[in-house]
This record gives C-alpha cells, structure tokens and sequence, in this order.
C-alpha cells in the first residue's frame, strides 16, 4: 500500500514475488544484507564468551571430540558449538567463527574467500588400514599393487585411491570399484567391520590402530610410502583473527596436532 504497487500475488501454489518485486527485491536485498552483517559483526565483537566451530566430520568425530575437553578445562565459561560437516561455511553471514577443512594437495584446492585466514594444522601421511579379520581372510598384501585385488573403500569418488596408488608407483589406468560412502568416519567404520581398506591418517585413526580395531596394511613395509595427500587448515575471517576464543582455540589447536603427530611427521 505504501509503495502503491503489488510486489506479491496469492496463487493456489502460495505467494510469489510480481515482476515489481523480483526487480525490487533485488535493488534492496544487497543492502538489507549489509545491515544484517554489520549488525551481527558488531554483536560478534561484544561477546568473547562463545566460539562456534565448523570442521570436516572426521575430524571432529575422531580427533577433536577427544581432545576438546581439555581446551575447554582451560577455558572455563566459554560456550563451545561443534558442527561436523562437509560444507565450508559463509563467514559473511557469521556462520562460523572457525572452519577445519582438509585442503587437497592434488587436484582442486580449498577456495577461501578474500575475507579470510588460514594456517596449516598438520600434513598427515595417507595410510591404508583394514581390520586384522579381513586381511586374514583376504589375498596377502607385499606390495602396493597387491592391493588392487582388494575390496578398496571410497569416500566420495575414487579420487583418493587413484593419487594415492599413482604415487606409489602404480600410474596405469587402473579401473577402481568399491563402495563409496562419502565421509571417513563411515570408510573407518566399514573397515572396522571388514568389509575392505580404506584410506585415512593418524589423525583420524589413532585410536582404532591403537586397540588393534585396524591396522596399517604395509606399515612395516619400506614399498608403502607414507605420503600425504592433503592438509588440515584452520580458517577464520582475517578481522577476527586474533579475537579471544579464535586466537587461543587456534593456539591450543596446533599444540595440541603437534603433540600428536605420529614419529614420521613430527
């Protein structure tokens, strides 16, 4: 009524935007937008007593939750949200304070957008690991290439048994099955109930090579190269780099990656 035009029409469907109100709607919609970021970059900056922290799941899901509590025991009061997940979030809208992502070092690397920071966490060597039942029961393996008669677990393409098994020699056109499930910790879990190798690292796998829930195919072997084929970084938006809660979860956070290296990489 105030404009004197319509901007929205009632169908049987529901309500949808008239030709007006598309075009206003995207005069406006970047401003509106401004003032809704600003406005919460402005409350972020007065509170310093919540962290809200995005990462790859299986990170989160085997290194981080089982280390988190002693970053928290050293931060009493402070208000911790732990998002497992795939997406990187839009540090734009404030979705995060901190994203852990794992940056691939072959093939396309992680976009950050201009606002932000990163640092790299860690460069963990790519190893494959399989339950003791399964490679009992399953052909023997002596070299790289033996592996290719395996039931070989995928995350979400074969992308990762391609350049890991290209570094280690085998460059043929080698034609990859197998079961893919999209993130590590079901890859783990699948290869903990012997259902093929899968790829991971220390990081993700400690504790399962540490009760013997998996172990590392080759790992007494010279042949099995441990190469990495990515690295964690820690991302934050530059403004905010050295805000309270970002700088010390940071600081703890490489601390506490280093301590944990495994001997090869340390």
């Amino acid at each position: 009524e105030w404009t004197g035009t319509t901007l929205i029409e009632r169908t049987p469907t529901g309500a949808v935007l008239t030709e007006d109100g598309v075009r206003y709607h995207r005069q406006i919609g970047l401003a509106i937008d401004t003032i809704a970021n600003a406005t919460i970059d402005l409350m972020k900056r007065g509170v310093e007593n919540c962290i809200d922290i995005w990462s790859m799941p299986g990170f989160a899901y085997q290194w981080l939750m089982a280390h988190l509590e002693a970053f928290e025991h050293d931060n009493p009061g402070l208000m911790i949200a732990l998002r497992p997940t795939q997406r990187v979030p839009d540090f734009e809208r404030h979705e995060a304070d901190i994203d852990i992502r794992f940056n691939p070092l072959f093939g396309e690397s992680l976009k950050l957008s201009p606002s932000c920071k990163s640092v790299e966490i860690a460069r963990p060597p790519t190893i494959a690991v399989a339950s003791r039942e399964y490679l009992e029961s399953a052909p023997k393996v002596d070299v790289p290439r033996d592996l290719l008669a395996h039931q070989l677990i995928h995350e979400e393409d074969f992308s990762d048994w391609s350049r890991w098994l290209s570094a280690h020699g085998l460059h043929d056109d080698v034609d990859l099955t197998g079961l893919r499930l999209f993130h590590g910790h079901l890859t783990l879990d699948a290869a903990r109930r012997g259902r093929g190798i899968a790829l991971t690292n220390h990081y993700v796998a400690a504790d399962d090579l540490a009760s013997g829930a998996l172990v590392e195919v080759g790992g007494s072997s010279e042949v099995f190269e441990h190469i990495p084929l990515g690295a964690y970084v820690f991302v934050a938006r530059a403004d905010r780099w050295d805000v309270g809660p970002i700088r010390r979860f940071r600081e703890w956070l490489l601390s506490a990656v280093a301590e944990d290296a495994p001997p090869e990489t340390a």
